[in-house]
């Protein structure tokens, strides 16, 4: 993380990618991998880590959340849909439901 912030972005996708592997079953280190990854334009790239967090953890909401916007920001409208159903089934009273509705019902 302090290389996320210290804007050495190539280093840190290192240290993250390294530390998801090594530490599968966290996901807190594949959600901030994930948004490393989209943070540097390679959001495509943050779909299979996400999917895989949420396999091993499906309540993993941080990362349901994510795979939502990311799909969405890919223009994958049906997954995003998907992916909100599934938060919405694991966490329905995350505040956050409404407005991803919201946006993923707009053209």
């Amino acid at each position: 993380m302090s290389r996320v912030r210290a804007k050495r972005l190539d280093a840190a996708l290192e240290d993250l990618e390294r530390a998801t592997t090594l530490a599968p079953d966290n996901g807190r280190f594949a959600y901030v991998y994930a948004v490393a990854l989209d943070g540097a334009g390679r959001t495509p790239e943050a779909l299979p880590i996400l999917e895989a967090a949420v396999g091993r953890d499906p309540s993993a909401t941080e990362s349901l959340t994510a795979l939502v916007q990311f799909n969405a920001k890919l223009g994958h409208r049906e997954a995003a849909a998907a992916w909100l159903d599934r938060l919405a089934a694991v966490a329905p009273q995350d505040p956050a439901i409404a407005p991803l509705r919201e946006s993923l019902s707009q053209p």
